[in-house]
This record gives structure tokens, sequence and C-alpha cells, in this order.
């Protein structure tokens, strides 16, 4: 069966479901190397921040309800970068592989390149899986650089994998 949803702007009302689909992956996975779940504030404060800075914060939704959500956000502070920003993509565990992460990375990038970005980094945990990347791999993001064993979490060390895709 085809997963029916729609892709739009996020809005305030929104960012509780955000942010459970993100504490699942803070408290249960190693997607993400925070170790504590972000509170409704620090996930206010992330939406006011890229809302402000004119950035793509999307959703998707099924029936009304948050299946997904991606952003993107400077890469760095220092002016020498402001044509670069940083991708954040997740997708509700239960709705994995329908083609929603594709959607919403495909309009973050869209409007990052109407506004005048002209590349995206993704800053990938790698524990073995390889899903991610090939993820990003297919959405034309090439690996540049491997950072090895700068995470711990869960009674291990991680990697991150630095991927960038020319816009």
């Amino acid at each position: 069966m085809i997963l029916e949803f729609t892709v739009e702007e996020a809005k305030v009302p929104d960012l509780d479901q955000i942010r459970e689909i993100y504490g699942h992956y803070v408290k249960e996975t190693t997607a993400s190397l925070e170790e504590k779940a972000p509170t409704a504030e620090e996930i206010l404060d992330i939406y006011s921040n890229v809302m402000g800075k004119n950035l793509p914060f999307i959703v998707a939704k099924n029936n009304g309800r948050i299946v997904g959500y991606c952003y993107a956000q400077p890469y760095r502070k220092r002016s020498a970068y402001r044509f670069t920003a940083e991708e954040s993509i997740y997708v509700h565990k239960d709705f994995l592989r329908n083609g929603i992460g594709a959607e919403l990375l495909t309009a973050v990038i869209k409007k990052c390149k109407e506004i005048g970005y002209k590349q995206m980094i993704a800053n990938v945990v790698y524990s073995g899986n390889e899903e991610s990347i090939e993820f990003h791999e297919s959405m034309g993001f090439v690996e540049r650089g491997r950072l090895i064993n700068v995470g711990f979490k869960f009674n291990q060390w991680l990697d991150t994998v630095l991927m960038q895709k020319e816009l």
C-alpha cells in the first residue's frame, strides 16, 4: 500500500510531534549523538532560529499526523560560510521507506537553492548501519570525510561521516 502524505512548511503547533519523532532517535538509536531528548523550548529555539534566517523547516503529514521533518540551518556562523547550509532530517520510525525522506529533503534543497545557497552538508552518524549514508548518496550527496570515534553513546564509539551536495 502506498502511503499518502503532504509536504508543507512546519508551524509552531507541529513542534510537539517533531519533538516526539526526534526524541525516539535520541533515546533509542545512534542516529543522533544527543543523549538527552530536547525540551519543547529547545525545539522551539531551533525552529525560531531556522525560520528567522528564512531557511526551510518542512514537515510531511499523513492524515494530519507528522510523519517526518527536515530543515536546514547555516553550516557555520562565520560569514565566509554564508552560502553553505547543513540539513537535518528525521522520519517517524513507523513510516520509514515510504519516500518521505526524499520528498522532504528535495523540498529543503529546492528552497535553499532559491535563496542562494550553493552547498549543503550532511553530518551522518555511522554505527555500522549504511542506510542514512545510502539515502544521502541517492539524493546526490558525496562522502567527503570520516571522523573516527568522535561520539560515545550506548557504550560504543561512533564515527561521523561528512557528506556534501553541490546545489
